[in-house]
């Protein structure tokens, strides 16, 4: 029971370098690199939400862009929305529109002209731009 205890004679120059303790120390490296880890994954996911495409990711949002044309091909000038939604946008003197902050998933874009509007079903992904391209307004003749 006691033969693993030290003798006075391990102490006649004094008290002896205590051995290295192997295991206090792996434990203190390994809280570090713990501590360090989630520091890392914490600044990392800070900055995701500071970013706008990250701000959409994580909130479910995209969004949708493209160039209105009439049929005669010239650039299409009204406004351009999101059914059932707030977004909304006219278009730039190109017809070029975009709109952001659009919720994830299919969603019926509305492009309106004075005496009608044309609807596209388009699907959005979140933190991505849906690129639609060149569309063409159909106009339609009133009763």
């Amino acid at each position: 029971m006691f033969e693993k205890d030290p003798s006075l004679e391990n102490f006649q120059d004094g008290l002896p370098d205590l051995p290295s303790d192997n295991e206090a120390g792996k434990r203190r490296m390994r809280l570090l690199i713990s501590v360090l880890a989630v520091s890392v994954l914490f600044l990392g996911f800070f900055s995701l939400l500071n970013t706008t495409s990250g701000a959409r990711i994580v909130a479910g949002k995209g969004a949708v862009e493209g160039v209105v044309l009439t049929s005669s091909g010239a650039p299409f000038q009204g406004e351009v929305l999101i059914l059932g939604s707030d977004q909304t946008v006219r278009t730039n003197a190109d017809g070029s529109f975009r709109l952001e902050n659009v919720p994830a998933g299919e969603q019926s874009l509305i492009i309106l002209a004075e005496n009608g509007g044309n609807e596209i079903r388009v699907f959005i992904s979140r933190g991505e731009t849906s690129q639609l391209g060149m569309i063409r307004f159909v106009e339609t003749a009133m009763p």
